[in-house]
């Protein structure tokens, strides 16, 4: 999964589990943006799906966001990095660095870039992610629009 698909889980998640939604959003970002750095662009790991795409990771960030951000942002973090996990399905190295793994080379950018892009089913899933993400911010759309108009009959009525 890309970048619109996992924008679009963190969503589903702030909606469906009512968990805050900037920090589930960057949590959804995060094991992308800390992996595929590191292991494409900055070639210091084995693979793009390292470390913070592990449950360790996962555990051990989700409880430093707890304990610096509090219960709230702690279980939106937990929350938004897990559906992550989610979306990316497949393999991963769910407890590296208490068992071994054998990666293949890291992908680079190009690389990725061409599956996601220049391949039909690499277009199909990004169509599929768009579509995701369509229905996610529809929902969010629709939600606080009827906020909006519950606000106005509370306020015409009081």
């Amino acid at each position: 999964m890309i970048l619109p698909g996992h924008i679009a889980l963190a969503i589903f998640g702030h909606k469906l589990l009512r968990v805050d939604l900037p920090t589930a959003m960057a949590a959804s970002l995060a094991p992308d943006l800390v992996d595929k750095a590191l292991a494409q662009v900055l070639q210091i790991t084995p693979s793009g799906r390292y470390a913070m795409h592990s449950l360790v990771g996962w555990a051990a960030i989700s409880a430093v966001v707890f304990l610096v951000g509090g219960k709230e942002r702690g279980r939106a973090w937990a929350v938004g990095h897990f559906l992550h996990f989610i979306g990316d399905g497949g393999e991963m190295p769910w407890l590296l660095f208490l068992r071994d793994y054998s990666f293949s080379a890291p992908k680079g950018f190009g690389d990725v870039f061409w599956e996601a892009f220049a391949t039909t089913e690499g277009l199909l899933r990004f169509a599929f992610e768009l579509v995701l993400l369509g229905g996610a911010l529809a929902w969010m759309v629709h939600d606080h629009r009827a906020e909006q108009a519950k606000s106005a009959n509370q306020g015409a009525n009081g």
